[in-house]
Protein backbone atom coordinates (compact mmCIF):
# COMPACT_ATOMS: atom_id res chain seq x y z
CA UNK A 1 0.00 0.00 0.00
CA UNK A 2 1.18 3.55 -0.75
CA UNK A 3 2.66 5.05 2.42
CA UNK A 4 1.78 8.56 1.23
CA UNK A 5 -1.92 7.91 1.68
CA UNK A 6 -3.53 8.81 4.99
CA UNK A 7 -3.47 5.87 7.39
CA UNK A 8 -7.11 6.46 8.26
CA UNK A 9 -7.99 6.46 4.57
CA UNK A 10 -6.20 3.13 4.11
CA UNK A 11 -8.23 1.58 6.93
CA UNK A 12 -11.47 2.98 5.54
CA UNK A 13 -10.61 1.49 2.15
CA UNK A 14 -9.89 -1.90 3.71
CA UNK A 15 -13.28 -1.87 5.41
CA UNK A 16 -15.04 -0.80 2.23
CA UNK A 17 -13.20 -2.70 -0.50
CA UNK A 18 -10.87 -5.16 1.22
CA UNK A 19 -10.72 -8.75 -0.01
CA UNK A 20 -9.70 -10.27 3.32
CA UNK A 21 -12.76 -10.69 5.59
CA UNK A 22 -10.62 -10.79 8.73
CA UNK A 23 -8.90 -7.51 7.88
CA UNK A 24 -12.23 -5.95 6.93
CA UNK A 25 -13.60 -6.86 10.33
CA UNK A 26 -10.54 -5.46 12.11
CA UNK A 27 -10.73 -2.25 10.08
CA UNK A 28 -14.35 -1.87 11.13
CA UNK A 29 -13.44 -2.38 14.77
CA UNK A 30 -10.67 0.22 14.56
CA UNK A 31 -12.96 2.78 12.96
CA UNK A 32 -15.70 2.06 15.49
CA UNK A 33 -13.29 2.72 18.35
CA UNK A 34 -11.40 5.56 16.69
CA UNK A 35 -12.34 8.28 19.24
CA UNK A 36 -10.56 6.38 22.02
CA UNK A 37 -8.17 4.27 19.96
CA UNK A 38 -5.11 5.45 21.88
CA UNK A 39 -6.49 4.04 25.12
CA UNK A 40 -7.39 0.57 23.85
CA UNK A 41 -5.52 -2.71 24.02
CA UNK A 42 -5.10 -5.11 21.15
CA UNK A 43 -7.44 -7.53 22.93
CA UNK A 44 -10.27 -4.98 22.81
CA UNK A 45 -10.01 -4.64 19.04
CA UNK A 46 -9.73 -8.40 18.66
CA UNK A 47 -12.85 -8.92 20.75
CA UNK A 48 -14.83 -6.30 18.82
CA UNK A 49 -13.76 -7.76 15.48
CA UNK A 50 -14.19 -11.34 16.76
CA UNK A 51 -10.70 -12.31 15.63
CA UNK A 52 -7.47 -13.32 17.35
CA UNK A 53 -5.00 -10.78 18.72
CA UNK A 54 -2.38 -12.14 16.33
CA UNK A 55 -4.66 -11.19 13.44
CA UNK A 56 -4.82 -7.63 14.75
CA UNK A 57 -1.03 -7.60 14.99
CA UNK A 58 -0.69 -8.80 11.40
CA UNK A 59 -3.20 -6.15 10.31
CA UNK A 60 -1.07 -3.48 12.02
CA UNK A 61 2.11 -4.80 10.42
CA UNK A 62 0.47 -4.76 7.01
CA UNK A 63 0.00 -1.01 7.54
CA UNK A 64 3.64 -0.52 8.48
CA UNK A 65 3.50 -0.66 12.28
CA UNK A 66 5.30 -3.17 14.46
CA UNK A 67 2.08 -3.84 16.34
CA UNK A 68 -1.29 -2.44 17.36
CA UNK A 69 0.16 0.01 19.90
CA UNK A 70 2.14 1.80 17.22
CA UNK A 71 -0.78 1.71 14.82
CA UNK A 72 -3.06 3.27 17.45
CA UNK A 73 -0.60 6.00 18.29
CA UNK A 74 -0.09 6.85 14.64
CA UNK A 75 -3.85 7.18 14.24
CA UNK A 76 -3.95 9.50 17.26
CA UNK A 77 -1.19 11.58 15.72
CA UNK A 78 -3.00 11.80 12.40
CA UNK A 79 -6.16 12.89 14.17
CA UNK A 80 -4.26 15.55 16.14
CA UNK A 81 -2.58 16.74 12.98
CA UNK A 82 -5.93 17.24 11.27
CA UNK A 83 -7.44 18.89 14.35
CA UNK A 84 -4.62 21.43 14.57
CA UNK A 85 -4.76 22.07 10.81
CA UNK A 86 -1.07 21.46 10.23
CA UNK A 87 -0.09 21.45 6.61
CA UNK A 88 2.04 18.39 5.93
CA UNK A 89 4.35 17.58 3.08
CA UNK A 90 6.21 14.34 2.51
CA UNK A 91 9.85 14.75 1.60
CA UNK A 92 11.57 11.93 -0.26
CA UNK A 93 14.67 13.37 -1.85
CA UNK A 94 16.64 16.56 -2.10
CA UNK A 95 15.39 17.44 -5.57
CA UNK A 96 11.86 17.68 -4.20
CA UNK A 97 12.63 20.44 -1.75
CA UNK A 98 15.98 22.13 -2.53
CA UNK A 99 14.29 24.83 -4.60
CA UNK A 100 11.81 25.77 -1.87
CA UNK A 101 13.90 25.77 1.32
CA UNK A 102 13.52 29.53 1.87
CA UNK A 103 9.73 29.50 2.03
CA UNK A 104 8.90 26.02 3.29
CA UNK A 105 6.92 25.90 6.54
CA UNK A 106 6.80 22.31 7.73
CA UNK A 107 8.34 19.18 6.31
CA UNK A 108 7.09 15.78 7.35
CA UNK A 109 8.05 12.22 6.75
CA UNK A 110 5.29 9.78 6.01
CA UNK A 111 5.04 7.79 9.22
CA UNK A 112 5.19 8.21 12.96
CA UNK A 113 5.85 5.24 15.20
CA UNK A 114 6.37 6.07 18.87
CA UNK A 115 4.27 5.80 21.99
CA UNK A 116 6.20 8.17 24.22
CA UNK A 117 5.43 11.84 23.75
CA UNK A 118 7.41 12.76 26.87
CA UNK A 119 10.61 12.00 24.94
CA UNK A 120 9.81 14.66 22.40
CA UNK A 121 8.65 17.06 25.10
CA UNK A 122 12.18 16.90 26.49
CA UNK A 123 13.56 17.90 23.11
CA UNK A 124 11.16 20.82 22.93
CA UNK A 125 11.97 22.03 26.43
CA UNK A 126 15.62 22.24 25.50
CA UNK A 127 14.94 23.73 22.10
CA UNK A 128 12.66 26.44 23.44
CA UNK A 129 15.47 28.07 25.40
CA UNK A 130 17.98 28.12 22.55
CA UNK A 131 18.44 31.52 20.93
CA UNK A 132 17.88 30.33 17.40
CA UNK A 133 16.78 32.34 14.42
CA UNK A 134 14.44 30.97 11.80
CA UNK A 135 15.47 27.42 11.00
CA UNK A 136 15.86 24.22 13.01
CA UNK A 137 17.53 21.28 11.26
CA UNK A 138 16.58 17.93 12.77
CA UNK A 139 18.76 14.90 12.04
CA UNK A 140 17.39 11.59 13.27
CA UNK A 141 14.34 9.39 13.38
CA UNK A 142 10.98 10.50 12.01
CA UNK A 143 8.97 10.04 15.17
CA UNK A 144 10.68 12.87 17.06
CA UNK A 145 10.42 15.27 14.15
CA UNK A 146 6.70 14.62 13.96
CA UNK A 147 6.22 15.10 17.67
CA UNK A 148 8.09 18.38 17.57
CA UNK A 149 5.35 19.59 15.26
CA UNK A 150 2.65 18.52 17.71
CA UNK A 151 4.22 20.48 20.55
CA UNK A 152 5.56 23.47 18.61
CA UNK A 153 2.54 25.73 19.16
CA UNK A 154 2.63 25.17 22.92
CA UNK A 155 6.28 26.23 22.97
CA UNK A 156 5.97 29.29 20.74
CA UNK A 157 7.66 27.77 17.71
CA UNK A 158 5.09 29.16 15.29
CA UNK A 159 7.66 31.27 13.44
CA UNK A 160 10.23 28.50 13.15
CA UNK A 161 10.91 26.20 10.26
CA UNK A 162 11.68 22.58 11.13
CA UNK A 163 13.51 20.87 8.29
CA UNK A 164 13.68 17.11 8.48
CA UNK A 165 14.03 14.03 6.36
CA UNK A 166 14.94 10.46 7.23
CA UNK A 167 16.76 10.10 3.91
CA UNK A 168 20.53 10.08 4.44
CA UNK A 169 21.31 12.01 1.25
CA UNK A 170 18.97 14.75 2.44
CA UNK A 171 20.74 14.95 5.77
CA UNK A 172 24.11 15.41 4.08
CA UNK A 173 22.57 18.09 1.86
CA UNK A 174 21.04 19.90 4.84
CA UNK A 175 24.28 19.75 6.81
CA UNK A 176 26.02 21.65 4.01
CA UNK A 177 23.32 24.33 3.87
CA UNK A 178 22.92 25.12 7.55
CA UNK A 179 23.85 28.65 8.68
CA UNK A 180 25.53 30.02 11.80
CA UNK A 181 22.15 31.15 13.17
CA UNK A 182 20.44 27.78 12.72
CA UNK A 183 20.05 25.05 15.31
CA UNK A 184 21.00 21.43 14.63
CA UNK A 185 19.49 18.53 16.56
CA UNK A 186 20.96 15.04 16.34
CA UNK A 187 18.55 12.43 17.71
CA UNK A 188 19.21 8.73 18.30
CA UNK A 189 19.72 6.99 14.95
CA UNK A 190 21.37 10.08 13.47
CA UNK A 191 24.41 9.39 15.66
CA UNK A 192 25.47 6.11 14.08
CA UNK A 193 27.82 5.25 11.24
CA UNK A 194 30.37 6.98 9.04
CA UNK A 195 27.75 9.23 7.48
CA UNK A 196 27.21 10.81 10.88
CA UNK A 197 30.88 11.85 10.93
CA UNK A 198 30.46 13.65 7.61
CA UNK A 199 27.21 15.33 8.62
CA UNK A 200 28.54 16.41 12.00
CA UNK A 201 31.70 17.81 10.43
CA UNK A 202 29.62 19.84 7.96
CA UNK A 203 27.38 21.19 10.69
CA UNK A 204 30.23 22.08 13.05
CA UNK A 205 31.83 24.13 10.29
CA UNK A 206 28.70 26.30 10.11
CA UNK A 207 27.15 26.59 13.59
CA UNK A 208 27.90 25.95 17.26
CA UNK A 209 24.21 25.54 18.07
CA UNK A 210 24.28 21.75 18.18
CA UNK A 211 22.21 19.61 20.53
CA UNK A 212 22.84 15.87 20.90
CA UNK A 213 19.97 13.84 22.33
CA UNK A 214 19.71 10.10 22.84
CA UNK A 215 17.11 7.93 24.51
CA UNK A 216 19.02 4.72 25.08
CA UNK A 217 22.37 3.27 26.09
CA UNK A 218 23.87 3.61 22.61
CA UNK A 219 25.33 6.87 23.88
CA UNK A 220 28.07 4.74 25.43
CA UNK A 221 29.26 3.29 22.16
CA UNK A 222 32.77 4.82 21.99
CA UNK A 223 32.43 6.77 18.75
CA UNK A 224 29.08 8.24 19.78
CA UNK A 225 30.24 9.09 23.28
CA UNK A 226 33.32 11.03 22.18
CA UNK A 227 31.60 12.73 19.30
CA UNK A 228 28.95 13.97 21.70
CA UNK A 229 31.70 15.51 23.82
CA UNK A 230 33.23 17.03 20.71
CA UNK A 231 29.99 18.44 19.37
CA UNK A 232 29.01 20.25 22.55
CA UNK A 233 32.46 21.56 23.39
CA UNK A 234 31.58 24.96 21.91
CA UNK A 235 29.58 27.83 23.35
CA UNK A 236 26.22 26.08 23.67
CA UNK A 237 25.74 25.79 27.44
CA UNK A 238 22.22 24.42 27.02
CA UNK A 239 23.47 21.53 24.91
CA UNK A 240 26.23 20.84 27.43
CA UNK A 241 23.73 20.71 30.27
CA UNK A 242 21.39 18.49 28.25
CA UNK A 243 24.21 16.09 27.51
CA UNK A 244 25.30 15.86 31.16
CA UNK A 245 21.72 15.18 32.25
CA UNK A 246 21.31 12.49 29.58
CA UNK A 247 24.56 10.79 30.59
CA UNK A 248 23.53 10.74 34.26
CA UNK A 249 20.09 9.37 33.42
CA UNK A 250 21.61 6.74 31.18
CA UNK A 251 24.02 5.64 33.93
CA UNK A 252 21.18 5.41 36.44
CA UNK A 253 19.04 3.46 33.99
CA UNK A 254 21.84 1.05 33.16
CA UNK A 255 22.71 0.47 36.82
CA UNK A 256 19.09 -0.12 37.73
CA UNK A 257 18.21 -2.10 34.63
CA UNK A 258 15.40 0.32 33.87
CA UNK A 259 14.11 1.62 30.58
CA UNK A 260 15.49 5.08 29.98
CA UNK A 261 13.07 7.93 29.45
CA UNK A 262 14.48 11.41 29.15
Amino acid sequence: MDEKVSLLYKIEEIKKNGQNPVYKSIAGAVLLNLPRIGELKVSTIAKTAQVSTSSVTRFSQMLGASGFKELAFSLVWERDLQTKNYRSEIVENVSNISHKLPEVEKLFVSKLWTANRSDCKSICNIASVLKQNKVVFLFGTGEYAQLLQIFKNDLMWEDKTIIFSSDLDNQVHYSKNISKNDVAFFVDDAMIGNEFLEILKNVQAKTNKICMLTFNSRIFEPNIYWLNLLAISGKNKVAKLAFVILVLKTIIALMGGEKLNV
